[in-house]
């Protein structure tokens, strides 16, 4: 299969759905037509703790100047510890039919 035919997926930096897109928010299972990525439980697990993650790591960029350094660079650090999960999940379950676009690191480094 070659490049141009993959499907992309797209990893964003979302808190109400989580970083695969797109994800049910309630549950963090991945909705992406993809269906090994789309009925992986742990994937689902990952995806709706990172999203998680997220949306405590916004909440308190954006709910106090007075947030402590220290809990947004722990915050941080585990948003950029369940990307690197789901990556590397998303390479075991890859089976050449997609590429995974990264669009959360870029946006914590």
């Amino acid at each position: 299969m070659s490049a141009k035919t993959k499907k992309q997926l797209v990893l964003r930096f979302d808190g109400a759905n989580g970083p695969i897109y797109p994800s049910d928010g309630a549950t963090g299972e991945p909705e992406t037509g993809i269906a090994v990525v789309d009925n992986d439980r742990y994937l689902a697990m990952l995806n709706l703790e990172c999203g998680l993650n997220i949306l405590a790591y916004l909440g308190a960029i954006d709910g106090s100047a007075n947030a402590p350094s220290e809990a947004l660079l722990e915050l941080k650090n585990e948003i950029l510890d369940g990307i690197r999960l789901i990556k590397a999940l998303l390479d075991e379950l890859n089976d050449g039919t997609f590429e995974v676009v990264d669009l959360v690191t870029p946006e914590l480094v």
